[in-house]
């Protein structure tokens, strides 16, 4: 056991079994430095918080308090005001872009995704390019004669811990590896035929098809399945149904829950026979069947539906668009509902909860509607989950759109405020716009030109700092019309544009999201945050996963979804100070004690005898802070001949939204170099 306190401890000066130096207070059996007392945090500097009895406590005492769990935001998203973060406008996009982090730094600590799009460029075909996610500049342009309006999918297929691009050039799957040594990109295979040498496989249609990624047999390897053929991660053919046109976007999840994938399409539910190489229909599924080039498909669960060949079990439900109509249907094939299109066929449809009732709903858009379906909106069904309307034809709210061109845009979900209810997100010929998700009420406009084909938006921490982004893409060439202004939102004027833009909200108040976004049947649990295929035996089942069950919505991972970061700095646990004549280097640690990382590229000044005192140098920590997280920094500087206090002022130009802004600071008192 401990020995007693000393009984000549100075008075007032005793803690647990120490006596405390006069320039430090006892709190939880520990001696720390006396910093003064307090009534909230925003009083506490140096790394310190205002602890219960009303004086300011360093982080890490008691031990493993290391952050604020209060560092969280209420958001109003009617007060929310996007603005553009970057633009690259010199070619117009008619696919989806997507985003993913390549570790072009070669440095894994680092989070820096870009954007990967195809572009339009006259007769040459659609050009692969990638830009940077937070500047919006040109990083490569890795490959021409992309299948029209095609999109292309991401994921790590050789194992070396960076994604690759795999797309569709004119009708041939093909795979792009990004080489560290020559920094530059090169095609990695082409697919084929492997049974007798590599004979080139054309297995996909030349328009609007995104491949997906899925590891098919749980043996830690991805496949990717595209145009009705199933391909390995080396790009060689195992199995075909022997078309082009089996899907644009093939949804492939464990639908039936037996631990092997399925492949869920409007034509049935098949699985991937490993042994016979064939892709052979599940017997389960008895339903009508129907094929087409714009028919699309989803999976969740949307109700408690019993199947008999699952002991009397639910499982997903189907949702199919296309061909100017709507419906859900069992794994068994049993309609439990349909609708008509009236401005007929009818885009890619997305799942999530849109009205908040702990139910999931689904939605789409057609020529001139965007529509969100709610099962409780049936005859039968629960009004309280419809809003407390008593309808009967499913929806939930229709608003009315421009997609005359086309009829078979996407769309993609996301919750910004948080509050379960998640929001729309949308573009027709004219605007982007975000819908309420319970009420169909516009909340953003931007205006954005295109002819539409099964592109849309996507959702994603695009450049590395652990806020939201929305990328949309653009296309000039329609030769269509648009209004003068929104007729929703008549403040938003019109004009055309081309090329691929990020918005965010300018103050980053978003709530938080993944940074990938990897192929246009993007459902969440399929791939990890840094674009490796995840598999079988470990991917979560979407809709049994608390605070999913959705398709085509981004999510925010591990992330507090509405944590604020809060920097703090001090000069305590380092070797502050290192003097060579006159000139001192300045070592601290900076912290980050919020409920959300922080991203690299944060700024850090030391200023002379103030927190806003003359700047004597700055500099900027690479690497990303988690929640609780220290990085130590060092920055040199020339140092007057008198005695000066140095203060560490982390994002000196405010530029971090800050749970604390004004506690940030820490200071290494009375610095007097000499010449040696």
């Amino acid at each position: 056991m401990d020995a007693p306190l000393d009984a000549g401890c100075e008075a007032g000066r005793a803690c647990g079994v120490t006596c405390c130096a006069a320039a430090e207070r006892c709190y939880a059996d520990a001696c720390i430095p006396d910093l003064g007392d307090c009534a909230d945090s925003d009083g506490c500097v140096s790394d310190s918080y205002c602890g219960p009895e009303g004086f300011c406590v360093p982080y890490g005492v008691p031990d493993g308090y290391v952050r604020d769990e209060a560092c969280v935001q209420s958001i109003d998203i009617e007060a929310i005001t996007p603005a553009v973060q970057c633009s690259w406008t010199d070619e117009e996009l008619r696919g989806t872009p997507m985003v993913a982090d390549f570790d072009f730094d070669d440095d894994p600590a680092t989070l820096h995704p870009s954007i990967v799009f195809s572009t339009s460029v006259g007769s040459s075909g659609e050009t692969l390019r990638i830009i940077d996610g937070q500047t919006c500049t040109l990083q490569h342009t890795v490959a021409m004669n992309l299948g029209f309006a095609s999109s292309v999918a991401l994921g790590d297929l050789d194992g070396d811990g960076r994604p690759e691009i795999i797309g569709n050039t004119n009708g041939v799957l093909e795979a792009w590896r990004y080489d560290v040594s020559t920094a530059g990109w090169s095609t990695l295979w082409r697919g084929a035929n492997c049974a007798s040498g590599r004979v080139e496989h054309t297995g996909i249609s030349t328009v609007g098809h995104s491949p997906s990624l899925h590891d098919l047999d749980d043996d830690g390897r991805t496949e990717i399945f595209a145009g009705g053929s199933i391909y390995d991660s080396d790009g060689c053919l195992l199995a075909s149904l022997g078309t082009v046109e089996f899907d644009q976007f093939p949804v492939v999840a464990d639908v039936d829950e037996d631990g092997e994938m399925e492949i869920v399409s409007s034509r049935g539910v098949f699985r991937y026979d490993a042994a016979a190489r064939a892709i052979v229909p599940e017997s389960y599924f008895a339903g009508t069947t129907t094929a087409g080039s714009f028919l699309f498909a989803a999976v969740g669960d949307l109700g408690n539906f019993p199947l008999a060949a699952f002991g009397g079990e639910d499982r997903a439900e189907i949702v199919v668009v296309g061909d100017g109509s709507v419906r859900v249907e069992t794994l068994q094939g049993t309609r439990v509902f349909s609708a008509t299109l009236a401005s007929g066929r009818g885009g890619p449809p997305t799942i999530a909860d849109f009205d908040g009732d702990g139910r999931a709903e689904f939605a789409a858009a057609a020529h001139t509607d965007y529509t969100v379906f709610d099962l409780d909106c049936t005859a039968g069904g629960d009004p309280a989950g419809c809003m407390g309307m008593s309808r009967t034809d499913g929806r939930l709210w229709s608003r009315a759109v421009d997609e005359r061109s086309s009829g078979v845009t996407g769309s993609s979900v996301f919750d910004f405020d948080a509050d379960g209810r998640a929001e729309v997100i949308y573009h027709d010929e004219c605007f982007l716009r975000i819908f309420a998700g319970t009420t169909g009420d516009v909340l953003y406009s931007y205006p954005r030109y295109s002819l539409t084909w099964f592109e849309m938006p996507v959702i994603a921490d695009v450049d590395g700092d652990f806020h939201t982004e929305i990328v949309v893409g653009a296309y000039s060439s329609w030769g269509g019309s648009c209004p003068a202004t929104d007729p929703y939102l008549p403040g938003v004027s019109f004009s055309p544009n081309q090329g691929v833009f990020v918005l965010r909200d300018e103050r980053d108040r978003w709530a938080t999201s993944r940074p990938i976004w990897n192929q246009h049947a993007y459902s969440v649990t399929h791939v990890d945050d840094r674009g490796s295929v995840v598999r079988t035996s470990e991917v979560e089942t979407n809709w049994r996963t608390t605070g999913l069950n959705n398709f085509r919505q981004n999510v925010q991972g591990d992330l507090e979804a509405l944590g604020i970061a809060d920097l703090t700095a001090s000069v305590r646990g380092v070797t502050p100070l290192e003097c060579r004549g006159d000139e001192a280097t300045v070592r601290a640690r900076v912290c980050n004690r919020g409920r959300l990382p922080l991203g690299g590229g944060i700024v850090v000044a030391l200023r002379e005898d103030a927190a806003d005192g003359p700047e004597l140098c700055r500099t900027t920590i690479d690497a990303p802070i988690g929640s609780g997280e220290c990085q130590e920094v060092a920055c040199t500087t020339m140092v007057p001949g008198h005695s000066i206090d140095i203060y560490v002022v982390p994002d000196p130009d405010g530029l971090i939204d800050d749970c604390h802004p004004d506690n940030g600071w820490g200071v290494l008192r009375s610095v007097l170099c000499t010449f040696i």
